[in-house]
């Protein structure tokens, strides 16, 4: 549950926009590769959060065993 002012969370999206990540979808990494979000969250408990986990998609679509995590982009 977001306990972030609605007004605060409105404000930070009109200028940092949405999150583009979202969990169970495949995007480009900004290096250049494929990946899958796990899990994670924008918004967290008490504010903004962008935090997230996932793996690499390889060539034959399948995932890597490896879990990566770090800040949305």
């Amino acid at each position: 549950m977001i306990r972030v002012d609605p007004w605060v969370q409105s404000l930070v999206e009109e200028v940092l926009g949405k999150s583009k990540m979202k969990i169970g979808e495949i995007i480009d990494h900004p290096d250049g590769y494929k990946v899958k979000v796990i899990s994670g969250q924008y918004w967290g408990e008490y504010g903004l959060s962008n935090f997230w986990y996932w793996k690499r998609v390889n060539e034959d679509g399948s995932l890597s065993e490896e879990t990566y995590s770090g800040y949305g982009w």
